[in-house]
């Protein structure tokens, strides 16, 4: 197997895009960009609608390419949630976080506050670590439980 390599920095603006290549399939992920997907080609014909203007998503709060829904996916039922044991809380961070039309927290924290670091990079896997001590990351949660 090859490995996957940096693409150049015009695709998508983002030097560290990455790309998968699975038979006639090639994926693009952006870590620095919370790992969207941002492109997805079969046989070289784009299938994906891809958003070429990131920074101007990321301030709208839209979605773009294939989004990674971390900590959580879909909608919670209220503002706070287990994992491994704990309970997450979190505070009131409407810049941060999206909610849906009864107010409750809906996706994770968007995608263009995420960073990952790529760990692992080949042809055919891409393997990455949440950097999650960023201040806003940080205030956007409550942990109980926790020592």
């Amino acid at each position: 197997m090859g490995t996957s390599t940096p693409r150049p920095p015009g695709l998508l603006n983002d030097p560290a895009a990455r790309t998968l290549t699975a038979g006639d399939l090639e994926a693009v992920f952006l870590p620095s960009r919370g790992m969207i997907g941002a492109s997805l080609r079969h046989r070289g014909a784009e299938i994906l609608r891809r958003v070429e203007d990131l920074e101007a998503a990321a301030a709208k709060g839209s979605t773009a390419g294939i989004p990674l829904l971390h900590p959580w996916a879909n909608r919670l039922a209220e503002p706070r949630y287990s994992v491994a044991g704990h309970e997450v809380e979190l505070g009131p961070s409407p810049s941060l976080l999206h909610f849906d039309e009864h107010g409750l927290p809906m996706h994770g924290v968007p995608w263009s506050h995420l960073a990952w670091k790529v760990t692992e990079a080949r042809q055919d896997r891409l393997a990455a670590r949440l950097d999650w001590t960023r201040r806003e990351l940080l205030a956007s949660r409550i942990v109980t439980g926790w020592n």
